[in-house]
This record gives structure tokens, sequence and C-alpha cells, in this order.
């Protein structure tokens, strides 16, 4: 990978299918609060599913793509993992990006070596 096409391929490889099937990416986490002199809290789960397609652009030239996707996550319970309506008496706005897509033009793509394996 040492051209910044090689680099988006690679990365293009990794995120989506370059026969332009759909792929589907979860992934799940916790937010936290922080403030000045104050520890880290654990506030929320967090967990959401996104499913794109990857299609070549010729808008970007010959080496470009175009993400299309859609996605939703949801802010979970610290403790029981439930979906969360209401916070602290306030109605919880759950994430719907719809499109989430994305254009991409050839760049390089920062990585990491970890003893052989390309991150």
């Amino acid at each position: 990978m040492t051209t910044p096409e090689q680099s988006l391929r690679a990365l293009a490889r990794t995120r989506a299918s370059l026969d332009g099937e759909e792929v589907t990416y979860w992934w799940s986490g916790s937010v936290y609060s922080w403030a000045p002199e104050e520890p880290y809290e654990r506030l929320f789960g967090f967990e959401g599913v996104n499913v794109a397609r990857l299609l070549h652009d010729p808008d970007d030239g010959p080496d470009g793509y175009r993400l299309l996707s859609r996605e939703a996550a949801f802010y979970l319970d610290p403790v029981t993992g439930e979906i969360l309506k209401t916070w602290r008496d306030l109605p919880v706005v759950h994430v719907w990006n719809d499109p989430a897509n994305q254009r991409w033009r050839p760049f390089p793509v920062p990585t990491t070596d970890l003893d052989g394996q390309v991150c």
C-alpha cells in the first residue's frame, strides 16, 4: 500500500464489498461524561448498525468510490442494557442517519503496522 489509490482500495475492502453487495456493520460501546476535577462517569451503553454498499464513482476519477449507507444507533441503560426512552426525565433521541453516505477519493489512509498486520 504505497500509493493513495492502493490505500483507499484497502480501506474500501475492510469497510465494504468491492462488488457492490450490501454489508452490515455493527458496533457497541459506552458513552461517558467528563468534567474538570471530576471522574469519568459511564452514562449509557451505545449500540448501532450500518448497512452500506460501495459503488465506483466516476465523478471522483477511476479510483473513486461512493459509500451509500443508512444507520441507526441506540442509547442503552448502563445497567440493564435496555433501550432508553428517557434520561433524567428528558426524552432520548436515538441516531437515525438516513442517508449516511460518503464520497471517497484516493488519499493517504493512515495505517499502523502491528507485527505484520496492517490496521
